[in-house]
């Protein structure tokens, strides 16, 4: 049966079928199932108005249901079944499109559950536009399912869910396609091909739907597939070719997520930009819209760009996919955007571990989960809870950093790609029976987009040896030896350098002398060795370089103040790690594994905050030289003066990073302040490496007396 409907007046059609009585067979027409030339209300918003429209246009027309035969005004379409059974759960055979718009201000669908129309199982969903000649603008479609059974599982139409046709003359145009607002969006999922597709006309605001699993582009503006964004957004056709956002970083922020991007478009111009959650990337690499999950205004400026930083009302998952599209004033929205991930979440690999005390070392892992694609960094450190100001005997179920293992502080650098890191932690030996001891390691300052996850921090036990020496541990030659490596050169021994170094010492057998000399050449080779003087002390002297040195106050002899290095251990600590990372003197490679080492640092010293606020990238070259020998108290010859300024190039300040890393290392490595600094930094290494605090430290308690006498002797 066809019904027609003509009349200027308003028609209500119910229970119009087009299958028998059991609405399961197909019984439908050769024609249109309804065509309606204006003011129709085909359906309802409860049950019992309810149509069953499937299986025509078997021979010709244009579908299911067709609007706009005489374009008399507008109708409602509303709660029913287009394309499938009496269910809304099995598709018939429905040869053509679902709904066929040919004239405007029609309402498919509404915002509550009841005006709901089934849409599915048909060629195309909706069609607004076609071979008309009349205007066909202003039509509203919203929370209809196109593409689903009523239960919501994939019932698809054999091509678009929505299709706004370049045929018509005019174009069609400022037609409504969901809505931010409660209710108000489409879910448009599992069609043959995309999932709305805008052939011509201007002003229709796709916004606020759920769109994925479609065989297409989500959003689709002609011509076919990905129509790449152009400077300024001057390209005209469907929907103006409107930009789509690119989207550079998404957060999670406690409950919400940040997402941040840019937008380029036309100049001094309005946006509003919408954000979707989905749980993979269209293969295309422009994604559809799963979840709409909150929205964002942005203006442009005279350039064309905007920036996009706003945080929605959605705590998404690492491994959640977001994109977005942008809606001018008049209503064009672009395709979606391209892909981007639910920025990394960096956590360690576990809650906690444990170690031998006789182990040297344990390992942590550190994952990052989430959007791998770009750089991320994130900083360790330990703590033992401020115990290290206790004996070394003390038996409190806490591991002092003094006593029990060396600090281990830096930074994890995530390269494009990578997804763990481990941190190495060194353990030291002692004599006394203490129990298990722990300490903690935490995360903290992530960059790159990422964020802490959990666990943030995990707890490191250190296991008693079963049974402890005798005598003092230290008093062990390979253990003296492992306790050299880890105070100066922050590493365990490889196996040659223990070997030897052991060997010195042993070489004495039962003689106490010789066994005394033997351990002070020992300690005093480790300072005077070259992994030790490229490293722990280029970072003595390149502190001393660019800022000078502290003012201490001393009662050795009599009341006075003196200078003091002004770096400090857990600095010292950090530095000399981050530049001794994988250098092993001696292995095939090494030297320039430490030259990398010690470029990157530097690179890495001078953009400090600390380093800029103290030199000015305004500075001239010779400036800014002069200021470092300055600091480090050496008055260099013209050839080294001009070889550090040299460094610029011609440049009039000193704004090249590299260049200021290049001269910092120039001055540091100048051999006047190499003689001069020598004697301050071997006593600082006393304090650092064997006592493991600052010269000021408890028991000296803001004194540098104690460094005084020993740098006087």
């Amino acid at each position: 049966m066809e019904m027609e409907f003509t009349s200027a007046a308003t028609d209500v059609l119910c229970k119009v079928t087009s299958s028998d009585i059991t609405g399961s067979v197909v019984l439908g027409n050769g024609g249109n199932g309804v065509t309606s030339g204006g003011n129709a209300v085909i359906g309802g918003v409860v049950p019992a108005a309810r149509n069953i429209i499937s299986g025509n246009g078997a021979t010709g027309g244009f579908g299911n249901i067709a609007l706009g035969l005489n374009n008399f005004g507008p109708s409602t379409i509303q709660g029913n079944y287009i394309g499938t059974d009496v269910t809304g759960n099995v598709a018939l055979n429905n040869p053509r499109t679902g709904i066929a718009v040919g004239s405007s201000s029609n309402v498919i669908g509404g915002p509550t559950l009841g005006a709901r129309n089934v849409i599915s199982g048909n060629t195309v969903g909706i069609e607004i536009g076609g071979s008309t000649t009349g205007s066909v603008a202003s039509n509203v479609v919203q929370g209809n399912y196109i593409g689903l059974s009523q239960a919501g599982r994939g019932l698809p139409n054999s091509s678009d869910g929505i299709r706004i046709s370049a045929l018509n003359i005019p174009p069609v145009g400022n037609n409504t396609i969901g809505g931010t607002a409660a209710g108000a969006g489409n879910v448009i999922a599992f069609n043959g091909g995309r999932g709305v597709m805008v052939f011509s006309g201007t002003g229709n605001s796709i916004r606020g739907n759920s769109i994925s699993s479609n065989a297409g582009l989500g959003i689709d503006l002609f011509p076919i597939g990905v129509t790449p964004n152009d400077p300024g957004d001057a390209d005209t056709g469907a929907n103006n070719l409107q930009n789509f956002p690119l989207l550079t970083a998404v957060i999670p922020n406690g409950g919400a997520t940040t997402i941040q991007g840019i937008l380029n478009s036309a100049p001094n111009t309005t946006y509003a930009i919408d954000f979707y959650s989905n749980s993979a990337c269209d293969p295309s690499g422009n994604g559809e819209g799963e979840r709409f999950v909150g929205s964002a205004t942005v203006t442009t400026a005279g350039d064309g760009n905007a920036s996009i930083n706003s945080t929605v009302p959605a705590a998404l998952a690492p491994g959640i996919v977001v994109t977005a599209t942008a809606t001018d004033p008049i209503g064009n929205t672009s395709e979606f955007s391209p892909c981007r991930l639910v920025g990394a979440v960096i956590a360690f690999s576990q809650s906690n571990y444990s170690v031998s005390e006789s182990a040297g070392f344990t390992t942590v892992a550190v994952n990052r989960t989430g959007d791998t694609s770009t750089t991320a960094t994130v900083d360790y450190a330990t703590s033992d809870g401020g115990v290290s100001l206790l004996p070394c005997s003390t038996a409190n179920g806490m591991a002092s950093s003094r006593c029990d293992f060396t600090p281990a502080l830096g930074t994890l650098r995530f390269a494009a790609g990578e997804t763990s890191k481990t941190v190495i932690i060194l353990i030291n030996q002692d004599s006394y029976v203490e129990g298990p001891e722990t300490f903690n390691v935490a995360l903290v300052n992530p960059t790159g987009g990422a964020v802490l996850g959990s666990p943030s921090t995990t707890a490191v036990t250190i296991i008693d040896d079963p049974t402890e020496p005798p005598t003092n541990a230290i008093d062990d030659a390979a253990n003296f030896v492992r306790q050299h490596y880890h105070d100066f050169l922050n590493r365990e021994p490889d196996s040659s350098g223990l070997s030897f170094w052991s060997s010195q010492i042993t070489s004495c057998g039962a003689d106490a002398a010789c066994i005394d000399i033997k351990r002070i050449n020992v300690s005093a080779a480790f300072f005077l060795s070259t992994e030790f003087q490229q490293t722990g002390y280029l970072v003595e002297r390149l502190y001393k370089t660019a800022y000078g040195d502290a003012t201490g106050t001393s009662t050795f002899s009599t009341p006075h103040t003196l200078p003091v290095p002004i770096v400090r251990l857990n600095e010292l600590l950090a530095d000399t790690q981050q530049i001794g990372q994988g250098v092993v003197v001696g292995q095939p490679g090494w030297e320039t594994v430490l030259e990398n080492n010690r470029r990157a640092y530097t690179l890495d010293f001078v953009q400090r905050t600390r380093f800029l606020s103290s030199y000015s990238t305004a500075i001239a070259p010779t400036q800014f030289v002069d200021q470092l020998f300055a600091k480090a108290r050496v008055a260099p010859s013209d050839a080294d003066r001009n070889a550090a300024i040299a460094e610029f190039g011609g440049a009039t300040n000193t704004s090249d990073v590299a260049a200021r890393a290049r001269a910092l290392r120039d001055v540091v490595e100048n051999t006047i302040l190499i003689q001069q600094e020598f004697n301050r930094a071997f006593v600082l290494m006393e304090y650092f490496g064997y006592l493991r605090r600052n010269l000021n430290d408890p028991p000296d308690n803001g004194s540098y007396s104690g460094y005084d006498f020993w740098l006087t002797k």
